[in-house]
């Protein structure tokens, strides 16, 4: 009797054991080709089978990882079969490598990645009887169950984690450029100066070379100069001067002194005996005089035509040997056509040019014998008037570095990528104020214009009907020209706003078509000329709601976004696999923390589960480990 019952028990065991086989295999294959995946399915809708659309993502991930042989750490790991980790290793063994790139075709030398709990294994090495790493142990048939022997997840052990910078590698937290000097490199940018010039930028054959290396615009060093590099003389920190006596001269080349000019400078005396004019013009004579920064012992002094453009018996306060920022242009409008150590101080406007600046060289033999001991540290001249706002950013700058001691920047190419973008910002603004700037100037020249031309016309009625047309057609002539000229500049900073070359051409006569044109050049964002590679993402980058991001934004946590949109949304970015492994991770993040549904080890997908571990290994820290969280906020 007892052998029965035993015969009966082993025969109900393997019906039970074929049972479970056989169910466990058709309701794989139902879930798979019936359920929503089965195109014969009358409820089956493509777009809405997500496991189908996440299946063939983890493979198009897979894919390209492969064809790029795992060289970029972006992209996410194909899965490979390497030993499995030892069972008996340590829940607390800290990374043997903590260097986060994965040789192509070699398993990861790390068992836990570095923002992994210890007791997580690692998710680029799973093996098919563990297909949840929250459980170490191979034979629990149900990872998602976590036991009390076992670690929480989301219960990280800092002491046993190497620190790790969470700085994306190529948007490093940046040493942030003051407001003034981006304004700088912006203005620098659209307004390129026809010379810039310091005085750590000298040539071993005394050539004061110009910072945008033109070899025709250097300017000629004779007899003796002395480099310094010293604080003081109003000056909080150090500054790079080149040091003359009344036997050394500087020269600049033809048209340093144009028609219309803009020019910024430090200067200062450097004694009390020979204290004459520092900027000056070779070609000055005493019925054409030009003075720039210093006379006869004064500073601040502007004296262009024979006339003083400023208060000449005001007096700067300080020291006669202190540094002195003088920027001057001669046209604009009063007070702020002159800024003297940032205080707008102009009285009156104008000034000739076609001239060259120097010091202590000037060829008429009247005035030849007004030299001065002094220092120059920086000069900057334009061939065009600035606006007041492009006035007052030079001479902020200049003014701030006298107080910092860091020589200006007048390109980006030393730039951060955040302050780049910053730049590019300022610039885009910059542009649009100067191109209002000009049109304003342009409606004030045409009706100013239209007054003269009433005025004329009524004037000349009663006189000769010849000279009254000569006169007529002298004023249309005339105001044609003064049209075209403004017309130019305007097209040449509306280009400019499009990111392309100026233009030298007319594009219409009328002022308020010209500003209502279209063109088809696509509006793209600032990132899409700085960078050749998708920015690192943040953590931001997955969590927030990309949706309505202004295309110009210097937040870095969109940097990424608009990088992978710089083309479009099926564009060459879009399609790199940095862009599709940052897209499918963030979709993931998405799908499985909404509001109403916070995906825990046990209830996320198995789908989900491999792109999310795929995830941690591709941004490490910058990927949102929101199992971890929600798991321990449902264990609380």
């Amino acid at each position: 009797m007892i052998k029965l019952l035993i015969i009966v028990i082993l025969v109900i065991i393997i019906l039970i054991t074929l049972g479970v086989l056989f169910f466990s295999n058709n309701i794989e294959k139902f879930t798979n080709s019936y359920s929503l995946s089965d195109t014969t399915n009358p409820n089956y809708n493509p777009a809405t089978d997500y496991n189908a659309i996440q299946r063939n993502a983890i493979q198009e991930a897979r894919q390209a990882w492969v064809n790029n042989n795992a060289q970029n750490d972006l992209m996410i790991p194909i899965e490979q079969s390497p030993t499995p980790p030892a069972a008996n290793t340590p829940a607390n063994t800290p990374p043997a490598t903590p260097t986060p790139a994965i040789p192509a075709n070699t398993p990861p030398a790390t068992p836990t990645p570095a923002n992994t709990p210890p007791a997580t294994p690692t998710p680029a090495t799973p093996t098919p009887a563990t297909p949840t790493p929250a459980t170490p142990t191979p034979a629990t048939p149900t990872p998602a169950t976590p036991t009390p022997a076992t670690p929480t997840p989301a219960t990280p052990t800092p002491a046993n984690t190497p620190a790790t910078d969470t700085t994306p590698t190529n948007i490093p937290v940046p040493v942030a450029q003051s407001g003034n000097i981006v304004d700088f490199i912006a203005l620098m940018e659209i307004i390129k100066p026809w010379g810039a010039y310091f005085a750590n930028n000298i040539s071993p054959d005394n050539k004061l070379l110009d910072l945008f290396n033109r070899d025709n615009r250097f300017a000629t060093i004779t007899g003796q100069i002395i480099k310094t590099n010293v604080s003081g003389f109003g000056a909080k920190n150090n500054v790079e001067s080149l040091n003359g006596t009344i036997n050394t001269s500087i020269e600049w080349g033809a048209n340093s002194i144009s028609s219309n000019f803009t020019i910024c400078s430090i200067t200062r005396y450097t004694g009390n005996i020979n204290n004459k004019r520092i900027l000056t013009s070779r070609d000055a004579t005493p019925s054409n005089d030009w003075i720039h920064g210093h006379q006869s012992g004064n500073r601040g002094i502007v004296y262009y035509n024979n006339e003083y453009k400023i208060d000449n018996t005001l007096r700067l306060t300080g020291n006669s040997t202190d540094w002195v920022v003088t920027c001057a242009t001669n046209g604009g409008e009063t007070p702020n056509n002159i800024l003297i150590n940032g205080v707008p101080s102009g009285i009156k406007t104008g000034g000739n040019g076609n001239m060259r600046l120097s010091i202590n060289k000037i060829d008429n033999s009247s005035i030849i014998n007004e030299m001065s001991d002094f220092a120059i540290s920086y000069v900057i001249i334009w061939d065009t008037v600035l606006s007041a706002n492009a006035l007052k950013i030079v001479s902020d700058a200049l003014i701030g570095y006298l107080e910092t001691g860091q020589p200006l920047l007048f390109d980006m190419s030393s730039l951060t990528i955040y302050d780049k973008v910053n730049v590019l910002n300022v610039k885009t603004n910059l542009q649009q104020q100067e191109l209002n700037n000009m049109i304003n100037a342009a409606n004030s020249i045409v009706n100013s214009n239209a007054v003269n031309s009433t005025n004329a016309t009524n004037s000349i009625v009663n006189s000769n009907a010849v000279n009254s047309t000569n006169v007529a057609n002298s004023i249309v002539n005339s105001n044609a020209a003064n049209a075209a000229i403004d017309f130019t500049r305007i097209a040449n900073i509306e280009v400019a706003l499009r990111g392309n070359n100026a233009a030298n051409t007319i594009p219409t006569d009328s002022v308020i078509n010209l500003a209502r044109q279209d063109d088809n050049t696509r509006i793209r964002s600032s990132i899409c000329s700085l960078v050749a590679e998708m920015p690192k993402p943040q953590v931001a980058s997955f969590t927030e709601e990309l949706i309505n991001i202004p295309i110009t934004s210097s937040n870095l946590s969109y940097q990424s976004y608009l990088w992978c949109k710089c083309d479009g949304d099926n564009g060459i970015n879009a399609n790199t696999d940095e862009c599709k492994s940052y897209d499918l991770c963030r979709r993931n993040y998405a799908n499985n923390n909404k509001i109403d549904f916070k995906a825990t080890y046990s209830t996320i997908s198995s789908f989900d589960k491999e792109i999310y571990d795929r995830c941690i290994i591709a941004f490490k820290e910058n990927f949102p480990h929101y199992l971890e969280t929600n798991t321990a906020n449902q264990n609380r």
